[in-house]
């Protein structure tokens, strides 16, 4: 392809001349390769021209990992619109030629659009590299008012800058589309370029493979050849090199070009086409450059020449001249392999970038201090190819040899901070480049004094190990108050003998001399200074820093009862001099000042749900707040806060320094104390409420550990407690109120006087799937126990409640889902800080009778108080029956065990009621009977005569003697035993087993059976079935007819002696 002006046929056309493009119109886009990177690179080569490492045989090349390329393509090519105006850089992707737009094409004799990217510097072609790219010529199968259609991609190399002037090569893919065959050839092909013009083509070239394609343009220095590959098919042009020189300028050419049928209007410019190339790489195998061996050699007065290597710990003056040297080579062993030493051109520069900086040292050249490569002079004079220069040093990199710069640098460590020295080298064909840093000269610095460090009597590493102390250290805020000011600075010498404190501007504060201290006391609203060391030597350290801020004036509190609300004033009076650290915080104290412990911040339960009846909860109101925290900005806050509602009670406040002012008393506006009573809340009517006096002593109250004024008892009980009392609540029976728990534990801290106990009580729980939460727990004691004190500020605060397991580990909830022992324990405080804890053994059991409190004594044992809410499996019925008062003793907790025992001995009295009193009807019944037989109710009955009371019987008279000997009469009828003579035994039952009875043992025996089923605790069932049993027993034993003597004698009329015989 030719770029001239010379028109001829377009039907036979394969150039054209340059001409301007035209103004633009729309159209739709497509693409003729893909815009996106290609995932699987790495992310060096995805946006940028980067150096590789070599590739051994059958592997890819691995990138280099110190070199990083540009990510500006349009730094590295340079477009040049050839055929209208399509040329475009977008991220890695080129595009060429366009019809989307009328200004991308105009006619030249024939209609296209066509553009080129030449490279803004040449490329070496004394090494080898690649360039990798993606892209397909978007050639169709038909076009209307067309004649022909062409395409054509081409890399390539031209002596010049300038592709309309300029001579080389061109590797070209093209493909073309003719209405006469309706047929397209797509070809590969090299071309030479004249000035521009591209000669004649070579006539039957290799076909290529059409559609998207892989392609790659690569240069082998060894073997001087150029490859083009595109999918399969690869174009290897040799001696590159012999016909260009050792580089020449990169080029990429696109070009859509098509001629328009006879008559057909103009242009017909084929619609959305888009000629694109991708880049997916640019590398360079063979190279893996290393900057190494940077050092620093100081003036040797007896050698005349730099060669005192200086250490890292060395101490240089200020602005002293040093040599500074380093290497460079590439440590590619491929690129000296088969007889050719590869040459990569580079530049080197001094970096001071974030991530490589350069601090504390200064290169230079003159003509007493020439910078130099390999030994040779580059520059003795500032300029463009200076470490510091625009291009840098210019170095070569051949083979694996090494290439050693020399220069000459002033040190200024006046800071004391490292001197540290950064290099830039920067490969010149794809301008890739890599960073090293390296520290010359170690830091010099000022150590403060660890926290534990004694300042009157300091460890053996003053000096040393630290060099200066701050007392006393600043709060969290910054600040430091009365309590803690004034603030000294003192240095310790040892690394260095002298130590300066200076204002921010630089004004000498201070000069100290070992352990001597710079002293600050007055109030400052923030004074910044620096803290530096030195030595006679030389030697500096670097610079401290810190902010002097002093507030010894405490904030007061006010209180506006009309409006409710607390006030905490933080400012200074006028002229004072005082500083104003600001309002910090606002809390509430107790009567002494003295703080709340952490565990009662919140002085009760806030939210705590109660447990039991499954489904079933109820929540406490929350508690209000103890203690305000207002922002601070920069360590400051503001000089006034105010707090609405205040609750009655102590406060203080603090201001941001930790200044604490006195306690003050927001006390209740409803409360008007008598003129002989303390300030407070009183209830004039208390001892006229029940259960509040001691029956024996009306003026004496009965709540424990608040003994009544005028109690003169000559012998008085036990002392109060000094700590919280605790008791179980009354359970509403009216029976005697339980006596708060003994201590099992109380220990009297010596130092402020405070009394802390233990107590111990126990609770039953049923195996449920309820665990139990530390709230949850919070409110069943609370609804359990009253907590008392007998000092006058009555108020108790509850601390959280800890669960631990039977091992003693901290446990989150009671697992409730099987058996098992917990640990429940809560701290209690009154107002003057005495504790009692109370530890509370929580056993869960199978279907045991719930919240079983133990009866409070003094080792926790019992198991008498009142119960807890029912299992949670349990009826509506069973969960009210669970609330009856416990039993205990050897009948057990269960409710039920007693009423079991109950309706047993009820059945049993029914019935032998019931049988004493059938035994006397039966009596008088017999005796009736007797009555009777004597009147003549039997014919012979007079002469009836028992001769010895036993079973046989003597006729006196005419009449037959009857002798039974089982039970029976003559006529074999059986005998009842009773009154009636013979009669049936069935009807006989029935009619001593009433309906009565049936009802009365019936109505135990169903009873049993349904508390049986309720089944609080695993013996229940027995308890019910054992009822039963007894019930049933007596039923059978009223409906049994009682048994009677095996023989009786009787006599009738007409028996006969022998019959008796």
């Amino acid at each position: 392809m030719t770029w001239g002006k010379r028109r001829e046929a377009a039907a036979t056309r394969s150039g054209a001349p340059l001409t301007q493009g035209r103004r633009p119109a729309t159209a739709t886009v497509a693409r003729l390769g893909h815009r996106a990177l290609a995932a699987t690179l790495a992310a060096l080569l995805a946006v940028a021209l980067l150096p590789a490492l070599p590739a051994t045989e059958g592997t890819a090349p691995r990138t280099a990992e110190a070199l990083t390329g540009t990510t500006d393509y349009s730094k590295v090519l340079k477009a040049t619109n050839l055929f209208g105006e399509p040329a475009l850089i977008q991220g890695s992707t080129m595009r060429m030629a366009s019809t989307l737009d009328d200004s991308h094409y105009t006619d030249y004799g024939a209609w296209g659009s066509a553009a080129g990217f030449v490279s803004t510097d040449k490329i070496s072609l004394l090494h080898n590299w690649e360039i990798r790219f993606s892209g397909r010529l978007p050639i169709g199968f038909s076009y209307q008012n067309i004649d022909r259609i062409m395409m054509k991609f081409a890399p390539g190399f031209i002596r010049g800058p300038e592709l309309s002037s300029s001579s080389g090569y061109a590797w070209n893919y093209k493909t073309e589309w003719r209405s006469s065959t309706s047929s397209t050839a797509t070809t590969i092909y090299l071309c030479e370029i004249v000035n521009g013009m591209e000669k004649d083509a070579p006539k039957n070239p290799p076909s290529a493979p059409l559609g998207k394609q892989q392609m790659s343009f690569a240069y082998n220095a060894r073997t001087d050849r150029a490859t083009l590959k595109v999918g399969s098919s690869t174009l290897d042009v040799p001696n590159v090199r012999t016909n260009l020189g050792t580089s020449a300028y990169l080029y990429f050419v696109g070009i859509i070009e098509w001629a328009t049928s006879a008559g057909a209007p103009q242009p017909s410019a084929p619609a959305n086409l888009q000629l694109e190339a991708t880049f997916d790489s640019m590398t360079l195998p063979n190279l893996d450059p290393e900057i190494s061996d940077i050092t620093l050699y100081r003036y040797n007065d007896a050698t005349d020449a730099y060669d005192i290597l200086v250490g890292e710990d060395d101490v240089l003056e200020r602005d002293e001249v040093v040599q500074a040297r380093c290497t460079i080579r590439n440590r590619n062993a491929a690129a000296s392999a088969g007889g050719y030493s590869e040459q990569f051109g580079m530049h080197l520069k001094l970096a001071d970038t974030e991530a490589a900086p350069t601090r504390g040292i200064e290169p230079f050249a003159d003509g007493a201090h020439p910078l130099q490569v390999n030994g040779s002079t580059v520059a003795t004079a500032p300029g463009p190819n200076t470490l510091t220069g625009a291009n840098g040093v210019p170095i070569t990199l051949t083979g694996n040899q090494a290439v050693d710069v020399t220069y000459y640098a002033r040190v200024n460590q006046a800071g004391g901070q490292a001197v540290t020295v950064s290099h830039e080298l920067v490969e010149d064909s794809f301008q890739g480049s890599q960073f090293k840093t390296v520290e010359l000269l170690a830091e010099q610095p000022l150590k403060p004094a660890p926290d534990d460090v004694d300042p009157d009597d300091p460890a053996s590493g003053a000096g040393k190990d630290f060099h200066y102390t701050r007392l006393p250290r600043a709060n969290e805020n910054g600040w430091n108050n009365s309590a803690t000011s004034p603030v000294r600075v003192t240095f310790y010498a040892g690394d260095f003998d002298r130590f300066t404190v200076a204002a921010a501007d630089g004004t000498a504060l201070g000069e100290l001399g070992d352990r001597e201290a710079w002293v600050r006391a007055d109030d400052t609203d923030g004074l910044p200074i620096t803290l530096q060391a030195s030595s006679a030597s030389g030697a500096v350290s670097s610079k401290g820093s810190d902010t002097i801020r002093i507030d010894t004036q405490a904030p007061a509190l006010s209180w506006d009862a009309d409006a409710g609300a607390l006030t905490a004033n933080d400012e200074a009076p006028a002229g004072s001099g005082k500083a104003t650290s600001g309002v910090w915080k606002v809390r509430r104290v107790k009567a002494d000042g003295r703080p709340l412990a952490t565990e009662d911040v919140t002085p009760g339960n806030v939210g705590a749900a109660a447990f039991g009846a499954e489904g079933e909860s109820a929540t406490s109101s929350a508690a209000e707040g103890t203690e305000w925290t207002f922002t601070l900005a920069d360590g400051k806050g503001n000089p006034r806060e105010t707090i609405a509602d205040a609750q009655p009670g102590f406060y203080v406040a603090e201001d941001a320094a930790g200044n604490v002012s006195a306690p003050f008393e927001v006390k209740d506006p409803s409360v008007d104390p008598g003129p002989d009573e303390p300030e407070g809340p009183t209830d004039p009517d208390d001892t006229d409420k029940p259960g509040t006096e001691d029956p024996d002593d009306p003026g004496k109250p009965d709540k424990p550990g608040k003994p009544g004024p005028g109690d003169t008892d000559p012998n008085p009980g036990p002392t109060a407690p000094t700590f919280p009392a605790i008791t179980p609540r009354p359970d509403g029976s009216g029976a005697v109120a339980p006596e708060p728990l003994a201590p099992i534990e109380v220990t009297t801290d010596s130092a402020s006087g405070l009394t802390h106990a233990v107590v111990r009580d126990e609770l039953a729980l049923p195996t449920s799937s309820k665990a139990v939460t530390p709230d949850m727990m919070a409110q069943l004691i609370d609804e359990r126990y009253l907590v008392g004190t007998g000092l006058t500020d009555s108020a108790i605060s509850r601390g959280p409640v800890r669960l631990f397991d039977s091992a003693g580990n901290p446990v989150d909830a009671i697992d409730r889902s099987k058996p098992g022992t917990w640990i429940a324990e809560q701290t209690f405080t009154d107002a003057a800080g005495n504790t009692t804890t109370l530890r509370l053994t929580i056993t869960v059991r199978d279907d045991a009778a719930s919240g079983t409190l133990g009866a409070g004594t003094g080792n926790g044992g019992g198991t008498g108080g009142k119960g807890s809410t029912a299992n949670g499996h349990r009826t509506a019925l069973a969960n009210h029956i669970s609330q009856l008062p416990q039993t205990g003793g050897i009948l057990g907790a269960c409710p039920l065990h007693i009423l079991f025992v109950l309706m047993a001995l009820m059945a049993s009295a029914y019935s032998l009621g019931r049988l004493r009193q059938r035994r006397q009807a039966e009596r008088e019944g017999e005796r009736e009977h007797t009555d009777k037989t004597e009147g003549g109710n039997w014919p012979d009955a007079p002469w009836l005569q028992a001769e010895d009371g036993g079973s046989t019987a003597s006729l006196s008279g005419p009449a037959l003697a009857v002798a039974a000997q089982d039970g029976t009469d003559t006529e074999g009828l059986p005998r009842d035993g009773g009154s009636n003579g013979p009669q049936n035994d069935a009807d006989n039952r029935v009619f001593r087993f009433t309906m009565f009875d049936g009802i009365v043992l019936g109505a135990i025996t169903l009873c049993a059976i349904a508390l049986g089923a309720l089944g609080f605790c695993p013996v229940d069932p027995l308890f019910a079935a054992a009822t039963v049993l007894i019930a049933l027993f007596w039923t059978w034993r009223l409906a049994r007819t009682p048994h009677r003597p095996q023989s009786s004698t009787t006599s009738r009329p007409g028996a006969s002696v022998a019959e008796g015989c």
